[in-house]
């Protein structure tokens, strides 16, 4: 995978800390068939350890990760930005994001490619074995961009546009509590760029974009 932040990976504990007036333009370009994914986060591109009372304002954040070659079927391309975390797997509790924007797209031109885009304000997917509480995203707006489709040829197996932004998490598959979204925006997108349609699947939430697992206590 191609990571991007203030730590790559976070095995230990950030804590206390305040991170302002930030810019991170992100483009990762990939020429092979097999998966690829994009992890990027103001403060972690992958959570595993802890980070706690982390708070973040005016903080912009464009990744794009762009596929240049042929496909096979079972290729998969996946963009996961967070404003604080790209992907967690790890523990973040009372950290909070403001006036910020945050904005990702995959972009597979060629054939069959199933292409995903996650996108949160807090932490773009935030996986099975995440913790996540008291988090807190004001002002800001979550964005996300799948393009993709079949150039031409014999196949009718198009792949699949993927796009989940919330203004929480893009999506989440672990549980999570306490958690506020106050007057963001959130807009989202995918776009086909042949002549046959691969499926669209969009969903935006005012907390999470899509999720597998219960949340207690989330305003918005």
């Amino acid at each position: 995978s191609f990571n991007s932040g203030f730590i790559n990976k976070n095995n230990g504990i950030i804590k206390d800390i305040c991170f302002k007036n930030i810019t991170l333009d992100i483009s990762a370009t990939d020429y092979t068939d097999d998966f690829r994914q994009l992890n990027v986060g103001t403060v972690a591109a992958i959570n595993l350890g802890t980070i706690e009372d982390v708070h973040l304002e005016n903080i912009t954040i464009n990744s794009k990760l762009n596929h240049k070659k042929d496909q096979s079927k079972s290729t998969k391309k996946k963009n996961t930005t967070g404003g604080i975390i790209g992907t967690n797997q790890g523990s973040i509790s009372y950290c909070s994001i403001r006036n910020s924007t945050i904005s990702a797209s995959t972009d597979a031109k060629k054939n069959y490619c199933d292409t995903s885009t996650y996108v949160g304000g807090i932490c773009g997917e935030h996986a099975e074995k995440g913790k996540a509480s008291n988090l807190l995203t004001m002002y800001t707006t979550v964005s996300a961009n799948s393009r993709g489709g079949f150039w031409g040829g014999f196949g009718k197996n198009d792949g699949s546009l993927t796009s989940y932004s919330g203004n929480i998490f893009g999506i989440a598959n672990a549980y999570s509590e306490k958690i506020i979204s106050y007057n963001n925006k959130n807009p989202i997108s995918t776009a086909t760029v042949a002549h046959d349609n691969p499926s669209i699947d969009k969903k935006i939430g005012d907390i999470i974009g899509n999720s597998a697992k219960s949340i207690t206590y989330a305003f918005s």
